[in-house]
């Protein structure tokens, strides 16, 4: 299943973060959206941020056919 959504930061999430990044070193973020997309790409931080996931879809995933996957290979045929 593929879940459709949106992350984001609210005022006071966003404040919080700003707090816990600067308590940290680092500059404040200049805004929730940004501050949201850095904290999803950020890899190895010593602090977290809150942040809210809102779903607005699920999507069933294609039924793969044999033949799209590698290591598959075709069924045997018979021969004569």
């Amino acid at each position: 299943m593929e879940v459709r959504g949106e992350v984001l930061m609210t005022t006071a999430q966003f404040e919080h973060g700003n707090e816990v990044r600067t308590a940290h070193g680092g500059q404040p973020f200049a805004n929730p959206r940004g501050a949201s997309a850095g904290t999803l790409r950020a890899k190895e931080r010593a602090y977290t941020v809150p942040m809210t996931f809102f779903g607005y879809g699920l999507l069933p995933l294609p039924t793969p056919s044999p033949h799209s996957r590698p290591g598959w290979s075709r069924a045997p045929t018979a021969t004569s």
